[in-house]
């Protein structure tokens, strides 16, 4: 795979098209067109050159959607086809393969491979779409036949899509309900086989011990066939790069829902492609921002690799999104040592879902191509830096498992808190704390924690409690008075049992009837997406007092209300990235703790501009990275 996933050298796009897209999208959104045209035209010599035209040196192109082989088989001659005509044009390609749901049509009507619920009933994922069990020795090797497609036809990688196992639970009343994962009867074998004898619970309320232990197995199960299956691929061709759909990184609780963690292990999981939303400011006090999530992505121990899969969220709204958010999303990935691959697909154009590549989306083909040839004109130095921030939230990744409603909003305010006033941003874990000074810790439950907080106090760092009084804080805990939205009574125990299984009949009625589909669609607005609570700034009062307790004045900062990350390059050049979350250029102030100079670089501008002083002036657009020295110094 091209340059191992650098940013530059590394300039992805997933277009998923043909006919099997179209096939799926009829019964995915019923009452909604489908533009016929583009969706063929990703897979054609025009899609490569259009493609091409956007920089783009690798290309995402699903292979199987999980139609029975009958009907499948000329969807895989297309994508054969596109193989070819993609490295024809210097472009190399990316197979997907649904690994968690299939289409009971035809001769998968009747097979025995699906997930069902504590109650029996098939678990589906939309009308004639139903999820699979993934200890059916027949579902997994059906998955390895379509891998052995994608393998023969010479892709370069294989991409497994949505890959989980069973029912991912509704998001109701600030909690989950519904069904977790597959209960069928191969599923309670394997789980008392290996839990000397437990029976699955029916309930996923996540604080409790019995529901804990099953969760932890089925991630597990889910990593132990992802890695079988990545296995199988490498044997067929050892040169093949497995990449991986992962959780939304801003979904309510993702461990929960669909059984992965942000912060995983990297010999647990291939790179991840995470669905990332466009990144901007909202007029009513919210900041739409992936920042938090890729950093806390890359915070476990070992750093295993995120990828940025940027794009609209809502197929079915008639958004038009303007070539300067995807800059700014682009930017944002860069910015925190992330590749972006940009997702090419859920574009509405008069209430027809379609592609990037449509003709209609020139000017956003021309703002991502200017991106790609910045990114890759500079990617030397982009892939050579440390981060260097001396403020980093932590991720508290066990407590959001068991308490996600308590802790995951005050983790997102304090990053929202820092990204909005301009200090540099970095959240952390378990792996490198290195430069870091100040730490601000989220409230929850975390093993490995006080040892690693004696260590960093007794080395001069400072440590922010935010709720919950922490090993070597500085003061008292902040932000006690601020309290979450507690679950609605949905959620009491008394009656948890009742309405967990009115969430998995809501979810059925939901995704398999084709009427109340419909007309879903229908009545929806065409407008963006609900914004996730999670983006919402905290009250001006929490504000301040984080900003009091942290002493901005101490560390670099930046006035103008724009992302702010810092790194170090080996020589100690400093890169100081500005993303900016609006719509249009702001005015922003660098605030030095002494005297620098450098250069300043940006997508658009041809020659890279001195600076130096203590307080710098420069107006972002989408994007300027400063290289500074702390001393007067010449251009690298």
């Amino acid at each position: 795979m091209v340059s191992q996933f650098k940013i530059g050298e590394y300039r992805a796009i997933s277009l998923w098209g043909a006919r099997g897209t179209r096939q799926l999208l009829r019964l995915k959104h019923p009452g909604m067109g489908v533009d016929d045209r583009t969706y063929d035209m990703a897979y054609t010599e025009e899609g490569a050159e259009r493609v091409r035209a956007m920089g783009f040196n690798c290309v995402y192109l699903m292979c199987s959607w999980g139609f029975p082989p009958e009907t499948e088989e000329m969807d895989w001659e297309v994508f054969r086809r596109a193989v070819r005509l993609y490295h024809e044009a210097g472009i190399q390609v990316v197979g997907g393969v649904q690994v968690s749901s299939c289409m009971a049509q035809g001769p998968y009507r009747e097979k025995d491979w699906y997930a069902l619920d504590p109650w029996g009933r098939r678990i589906p994922c939309y009308r004639e779409c139903y999820y699979t069990c993934w200890n059916s020795p027949d579902w997994l090797e059906d998955v390895k036949k379509r891998i052995c497609v994608v393998i023969e036809a010479k892709a370069d990688g294989v991409f497994f899509g949505e890959p989980w196992m069973g029912g991912v639970p509704l998001d109701v009343g600030r909690g989950l309900l519904g069904v977790a994962g597959c209960h069928d009867a191969r599923c309670r074998a394997a789980y008392a086989e290996e839990t000397g004898g437990l029976a699955l619970p029916a309930g996923i309320h996540p604080r409790g011990r019995r529901v804990q232990a099953y969760l932890q197995w089925r991630a597990s199960l889910i990593a132990r066939r992802l890695q079988e299956w990545a296995s199988y691929a490498q044997e067929l061709n050892p040169a093949i790069v497995i990449t991986v759909e992962g959780c939304e990184p801003d979904c309510r609780n993702p461990f929960v829902q669909v059984g992965h963690e942000l912060a995983e292990p990297a010999d647990t999981y291939e790179p991840r492609l995470l669905a990332c939303d466009l990144p901007r400011a909202e007029s009513a006090g919210y900041l739409v921002q992936n920042a938090a999530a890729l950093d806390g992505a890359l915070s476990g121990p070992d750093g295993a690799a995120a990828l940025s899969h940027v794009g609209p969220r809502q197929a079915d709204t008639g958004t038009f999104w303007s070539g300067h958010h995807f800059q700014v999303a682009m930017a944002e990935a860069c910015a925190l040592e992330v590749p972006p691959v940009i997702d090419g697909n859920g574009f509405v154009y008069r209430r027809s879902l379609t592609l990037l590549i449509h003709k209609q989306y020139k000017r956003q083909q021309e703002a991502i191509g200017q991106m790609n040839a910045w990114l890759e004109q500079h990617a030397g130095w982009l892939n050579n830096r440390t981060n260097a921030s001396p403020l980093a939230v932590l991720y508290p990744q066990e407590a959001l498992r068991t308490d996600w409603n308590a802790v995951a909003p005050v983790f997102w305010g304090a990053c929202q808190t820092i990204i909005a006033h301009g200090l540099p941003f970095r959240v952390v874990g378990q792996g490198s704390w290195d430069d870091v000074t100040t730490l601000v810790v989220p409230p929850g439950q975390v093993s490995w924690l006080d040892q690693r907080l004696e260590r960093f106090v007794e080395q001069g760092g400072r440590v922010i409690a935010l709720q919950r009084a922490r090993t070597g804080m500085s003061g008292r805990p902040l932000w006690t008075g601020y309290r979450p939205p507690r679950p609605s009574w949905l959620h009491w125990p008394l009656v948890r049992r009742i309405s967990n299984r009115l969430g998995a009949k809501i979810w059925r009625l939901r995704h398999a009837g084709r009427l109340i589909r419909f007309w879903a669609n229908r009545l929806r607005r065409p407008d963006r997406a609900p914004v996730n609570k999670l983006f919402a700034l905290p009250p001006d009062e929490l504000q301040r007092e984080l900003l009091e307790a942290v002493e901005t004045g101490s560390f670099p900062r930046v006035t103008g209300g724009v992302l702010f990350s810092l790194w170090r390059e080996p020589d100690g050049v400093e890169q100081w990235h500005l993303v900016n979350y609006q719509d249009k250029a702001v005015r922003a102030t660098l605030h030095a703790p002494e005297f620098v100079s450098g250069w300043v670089y940006a997508p658009g501008e041809e020659e890279a501009v001195k600076v130096f002083g203590n307080d710098v002036i420069v107006t972002v657009d989408a994007y300027k990275v400063l290289r500074l020295r702390h001393q007067m110094g010449s251009q690298e």
